[in-house]
C-alpha cells in the first residue's frame, strides 16, 4: 500500500467493539466500581484496631498515618500488621508491621478522618483481605 493510499476500515472489528461497548455500557456498576467512585460506606472497619497520626512531631515521617489491624503479625503477639500511609494516602501506602503504641503518634478518631484518606483505606482493606464492604 502506497502513502496517498486510504486503508478501508475493517467494519467487521468495529461491529464486534461496538456490540462490546453496548454489553459495557448497559451494565449495572459493579461493587468495585461503585467502591472506586465512594458510593459504599465508610464505616470504620472492624479490622481497624487504632489509628495514629505522627504528624507535627519530631519523628514526622512520609508514612505519617499508621492504621494497625487485628491481626497477629508474627505469630508471638507483639508485632500487628499495619498500613502506613502519607495523610491522604496518594504518595504513600503500604502495609508492614508495627508495635501498637504511642511511639506511632496521636491517636486519631476514624471520623476525623478526611474522606479521601477513609476511601484508601477501606478500599486498600478490601483488596487486601477481599473483605466485603
Amino acid at each position: 500500500m502506497s502513502k496517498n493510499e486510504i486503508k478501508k476500515p475493517n467494519i467487521e472489528g468495529l461491529k464486534k467493539a461496538q456490540e462490546s461497548f453496548k454489553k459495557i455500557i448497559n451494565k449495572k456498576p459493579s461493587e468495585e466500581l461503585l467502591k472506586g467512585i465512594g458510593l459504599v460506606s465508610l464505616d470504620k472497619p472492624s479490622e481497624i484496631l487504632s489509628i495514629w497520626d505522627n504528624r507535627g512531631t519530631d519523628k514526622e515521617t512520609q508514612d505519617c498515618m499508621t492504621f494497625v489491624i487485628d491481626e497477629d503479625f508474627d505469630g508471638t503477639g507483639k508485632l500487628k500488621t499495619c498500613l502506613g500511609t502519607s495523610y491522604n494516602g496518594v504518595s504513600f501506602s503500604q502495609f508492614s508491621s508495627c508495635q501498637e503504641g504511642e511511639h506511632l503518634g496521636t491517636k486519631v478518631e476514624w471520623d476525623s478522618l478526611s474522606k479521601e484518606i477513609r476511601q484508601h483505606v477501606v478500599n486498600r482493606l478490601a483488596e487486601e483481605w477481599k473483605l466485603e464492604i
